[in-house]
């Protein structure tokens, strides 16, 4: 199969900077290479007296030495065009052709979009450093605290990125001086290395014969490999864009210019190189009522609580991704043309052509009928644009267009529905129903109707049916933890196997057991569309698909588990529920939110085949404080610009999609815990509610890392604490609510058990649990007087509300003052009494602690207490 002038154009954008990444892992050139070609892509500086530009060179050779593993490539235009793929990417520098000035435009733009410069008279980057530089990142840049830096020069910034393939330990910038090589040697063989991987990995790459195909799993391979390599290392520059993320940019304003000047008809020098002209169009792409479609509530069952909502999870982004995607192919754009993407939200490039609005309406017209039809108004997508020149990219302008894109996309939330199309009553609602099944509604949404076609299916009960929506999120859920690749298909693919039973907008089907076989076949028949493979927990298979990271870790079933019968009758259960517990427990499968709940118990101490403890779940939500300021305001106007915007989103999304999941799978403590989803910039879990408390301090303390200590760069959470049996609905609500009460408590902190508090307190109401918990181990306190401190954290806190009312007080109000001489009394009477007496006096005066903390935290005590209190009962 031939590739098409764009998919040509699209690869040579993104491989336009390879040779920068061959020359600074300095991989030998042909014999006589540089003497016969320089001349060729090098242009020649008069002030220098030499070539320059050496890594266009490195360009040229590295795709003659590599053309045998990558897609069949046809010239753009006539063969006496001097367009192969060799001359459009390596000729950025010296174009003589309109397509390759379209790429040495594209450059020029993606440079004036990342490559900002160092205010002052600092020197920047010698050249005699540019292998040894590296990555910044961008948090330790935002809205940088003048107390940590002085100057604006490249040593003032202390973080750098690890010049390794994409992994969670990448995730994390490290000290300067830890991350940067010592000698130019060093720095080479770091490099090599790197580009030693990414040469072996692209030969593996599957699909060379269809180009649209190996694109996708060029893009994954590119990414994983040069994400963390600095586009630009030389000079004044800020290396803190990616050489991906230029690339990217590059191959996304490539794509968008050729499409314009081509349908107008003007692909000439001039035309191209003109920046006033409005030829490209910002489109977001807004996937409403995320929060709707996960949690959807009103089912008359809980069952299968836990493969529905991670189905739901995923369907959500593979929805919001597909829409982007409907949308590129829509406009004739190549993936690359999707610059930004996660949470639900997406920004792409495309060109300002006069049929563009019309197709991109009609697009979210088509998306969201089928939304309505199937989610009845809940979610929906809305797309806007705003037009841009080249010079709105430029340094300083670029924050205007992105505020009227933010604008845009505002005026689009008000009207999120289409009233005029679909407002009303849904006229053929009842028709839908079959009443052949009881009950008619399905059991798992309580919205849509039973189908006959999914009754007796595996994933359900006997004689028991769903709607096609349910079922395919039960499939899903059920797929994504033993499954290992993801095949997306148009929805006439004929293969065997599971499929959806509602294809994805009408059009996308999708399969987790496609053979190799039937990949091939539907492949050549330009059925698949994608064919990825699902890396979980960080890993990273290093086969020749391209990768979708599943951001989500699911606890499964082992074989101890089977072993633990004590934890899992522990407490009050019927013979028929002891049945079900021991049916579910199937190695390889997911653990039920019961059996999470009851991983909270901990063994007894006089009796360590018993358990002791509070069987209930904890319900994490936690996001990223004021990222829209961060985003907007974060970096001088002079530096803002779309790659360091599409630099960050992915860095950050990174962090919760790639290195938190990989943390739930490799700690042991944190097995157990559930991921809802985690992506963008935020999270849900539900686990052991012990483990998630525990984890919100890692979680916090790794946030901090990943933010390079930058105290404008934190996040809140809220957790809640509730039974198994809870409908997931009603838990997701309370931890919204927990959430916002840490967001209006100032941000940058936790809600738990109703008290917010900052996490530098949590982490000494922490110190306090653990000191509790040392006490009763000593004899120095029991449960009695835990108990008795409860009810006096209460006395306190309503005595700082009294004060802080400032307003007359009831002689009645004033008994909360009493605590003090209670708290006196009652530890004299109860600590240490089985002690000798010199221990007791010992313990007395340790315990008397109690009555600092009381001051100091008063009600938001109960943070430490009720933990130790929850462990014991």
């Amino acid at each position: 199969m031939r590739n098409s002038p764009i998919e040509t154009l699209t690869l040579a954008a993104l491989l336009h900077d390879v040779g920068k990444f061959a020359e600074r892992a300095d991989m030998p050139l042909p014999a006589g290479y540089q003497l016969d070609n320089a001349g060729l892509y090098q242009p020649y500086s008069e002030v220098q007296k030499r070539h320059t530009h050496r890594h266009a060179l490195y360009t040229a050779a590295f795709i003659e030495r590599h053309a045998a593993h990558l897609p069949e490539l046809t010239a753009l235009g006539d063969a006496k065009s001097g367009d192969s793929l060799i001359n459009l990417a390596a000729m950025h520098h010296k174009p003589e052709t309109p397509l390759q000035w379209v790429i040495a435009v594209a450059d020029r733009l993606s440079s004036g979009l990342d490559r900002q410069t160092f205010e002052g008279d600092e020197a920047g980057i010698a050249f005699r450093d540019f292998r040894k530089t590296r990555l910044i990142p961008i948090a330790e840049e935002l809205l940088r605290p003048q107390e940590f830096y002085t100057g604006d020069g490249p040593e003032t910034y202390r973080f750098r990125y690890r010049l390794e393939e994409l992994s969670p330990d990448q995730v994390f910038p490290a000290a300067k001086g830890d991350v940067e090589p010592c000698d130019d040697e060093a720095a080479k063989t770091q490099y090599r290395l790197l580009f030693t991987k990414f040469t072996e990995n692209l030969e593996r790459l599957e699909h060379q014969r269809q180009p649209a195909l190996w694109l996708d799993h060029f893009l994954s391979l590119w990414e994983r490999t040069t994400s963390a390599i600095p586009a630009a290392t030389v000079g004044k520059v800020i290396p803190d864009v990616s050489l991906y993320d230029h690339s990217r940019a590059t191959a996304a304003l490539a794509a968008a210019l050729f499409r314009y000047h081509e349908v107008h008809d003007n692909l000439v020098e001039k035309s191209i190189q003109d920046q006033d002209a409005e030829k490209f169009l910002l489109i977001t792409g807004d996937f409403y009522g995320i929060q709707n479609f996960i949690f959807s509530e009103g089912g008359s069952t809980n069952r299968a609580a836990a493969k529905i909502l991670r189905g739901r999870s995923f369907a959500v982004s593979l929805l919001a991704e597909l829409a982007a995607e409907t949308l590129c192919r829509a406009l004739g754009l190549p993936q690359a043309a999707i610059l930004l993407n996660a949470a639900g939200k997406f920004t792409l490039l495309a060109p300002n052509l006069p049929d563009t609005p019309a197709l991109v309406h009609k697009v979210e017209k088509d998306l969201n009928q089928w939304l309505v039809h199937h989610f009845l108004g809940e979610t929906a997508i809305g797309f806007s644009m705003v037009t841009a020149s080249g010079n709105d990219f430029s340094k300083g302008r670029f924050p205007l267009l992105w505020e009227r894109l933010a604008q845009a996309g505002e005026a689009r939330k008000c009207r999120k529905i289409d009233l005029g199309r679909h407002g009303g009553v849904v006229s053929d609602y009842l028709d839908r129903f079959d009443n052949r099944l009881s009950p008619a509604l399905c059991p798992f949404c309580g919205k849509r109707p039973a189908e006959m076609k999914t009754r007796g299916k595996p994933l359900l009960g006997d004689n028991e049916a769903a709607c096609g929506i349910c079922y395919d999120h039960i499939q899903l859920g059920a797929h994504l933890i033993r499954s290992d690749r993801l095949a997306l298909m148009d929805r006439d693919a004929d293969f065997s196997g599971n499929r959806l039973m509602e294809p994805l907008f009408g059009r996308y089907q999708l399969a987790f057991d496609l053979s190799d076989a039937q990949a091939a076949q539907l492949a050549s028949a330009g059925h698949l569309l994608a064919l990825r493979h699902l890396a979980r927990a960080g890993g990273c298979p290093g086969k020749g698909l391209a990768m979708r990271y599943i951001s989500g870790y699911v606890p499964i079933y082992r074989e101890n588990d089977s072993q633990d019968i004590e934890r899992l009758l522990h407490g009050r259960k019927s013979a028929k529920t002891q049945d079900e517990l021991f049916d579910m427990i199937k190695e390889g499968g997911a653990k039920s939110f019961h059996h999470i709940a009851k991983s909270a118990l901990r063994p007894r101490a006089d009796a360590p085949e018993k358990f002791t403890g509070t069987e209930a779940l904890g319900i994490l939500k936690a996001d990223v404080d004021n990222l829209g300021k961060l985003f907007a305001c974060g970096l001088p106007s002079e530096r803002l610009n779309l790659s360091r915007l599409a630099t960050f989103s992915r860095q950050m999304n990174n962090f919760f999609s790639l290195y938190l999941p990989h943390l739930l799978a490799t700690e042991s403590q944190f097995s157990d815990i559930y991921t809802v989803f985690a992506g963008g910039d935020d999270l849900f879990l539900i686990g052991p509610w012990n483990r998630i408390i525990e984890f919100s301090g890692v979680l916090r303390e790794a946030f901090a890392r990943f933010g390079c200590g930058n105290p404008q760069v934190t996040l809140s959470a809220g957790i809640n604490i509730n039974k198994p049996g809870i409908p997931v609905p009603a838990l997701a609500e309370q931890a919204e609510d927990a959430l916002g009460a840490a967001k209006n408590g100032g941000r940058n902190a936790l809600t738990l058990f109703g008290e917010t508090v900052g996490w530098d307190q949590f982490q000494q109401l922490e110190d306090i649990r653990r000191t509790l918990e040392q006490w009763q181990t000593q004899g120095y306190i029991g449960k009695a007087m835990l108990y008795r401190l409860n009810e006096l954290l209460h006395l306190a806190g309503r005595e700082q509300q009294l004060r802080a009312a400032g307003k007359p007080v009831s002689l009645a109000d004033l008994e909360c003052l009493a605590w003090r001489s209670k708290f006196h009394y009652t530890a004299v009477r109860n600590v240490g009494k089985a002690l000798d007496k010199e221990t007791r006096g010992k313990a007395l005066d340790d315990v008397m602690r109690m009555a600092r903390w009381l001051d100091e935290f008063n009600a938001k005590l109960k943070i430490a207490l009720w933990q130790v209190l929850y462990n014991q009962r």
